[in-house]
């Protein structure tokens, strides 16, 4: 993992937002099966931004899955 972000203030834009400018970096967002993606980006609830190198990201995705989606 590279980076991580809380994103409830503020929502994922702004959280997005910050780790860009932060990491000097650009952003490629997608954001799922979200019928609002305005609302999507806005939206103040709990949740998380992780930051991991694009070669590793399905690694990434299945550790989260195994550990925190299965509680």
């Amino acid at each position: 993992m590279l980076a991580y972000h809380d994103r409830s203030d503020g929502g994922v834009l702004l959280t997005l937002l910050e780790m860009a400018f932060a990491g000097h970096c650009g952003l490629d967002v997608d954001l799922g099966d979200a019928a609002d993606g305005i609302a999507a980006c806005f939206s103040e609830e709990l949740g998380a931004v992780l930051q991991v190198p694009g070669p590793r990201a399905a690694e990434a995705l299945d550790i989260v899955s195994a550990t925190v989606w299965q509680r």
